[in-house]
């Protein structure tokens, strides 16, 4: 995955642009599990959600795609 596809995903303020966002993610996530790193993804989306806490329809959709996954204990 190239950085130039998660460029926009923390910085994207308009709604319209959250699906593919999640896309990206769910790519980068599969490139965390090939490099056998699966836990590094958690630790990216918790600062993604750090990040991001006030958008909350975009946490609603990770959420929804992403469950718990890489949420704080």
């Amino acid at each position: 995955m190239q950085d130039s596809e998660l460029q926009g995903v923390g910085q994207a303020s308009d709604k319209y642009r959250y699906p593919k966002a999640i896309k990206a993610l769910k790519r980068l996530r599969e490139d965390y599990e090939r490099a056998g790193t699966a836990a590094g993804f958690g630790v990216y989306l918790d600062g993604l959600r750090e990040r991001q806490r006030r958008k909350y329809s975009f946490i609603a959709k990770l959420d929804a795609a992403f469950g718990t996954e890489g949420s704080y204990p």
